[in-house]
């Protein structure tokens, strides 16, 4: 998880505090990552 943040601040994007707490979900193995795409897709749905 922290690869994918520095390699996106490389690039000037951030991780917003819902994607992070997103993040945070899976890492704690609270979400799986297709539980956690999902949430973001329904964002936008």
């Amino acid at each position: 998880m922290r690869y994918a943040a520095g390699s996106m601040a490389v690039d000037g994007l951030e991780i917003d505090r819902d994607g992070q707490a997103l993040l945070d979900a899976v890492a704690r193995e609270e979400l799986t990552v297709d539980e956690a795409v999902g949430q973001v897709l329904a964002r936008y749905r």
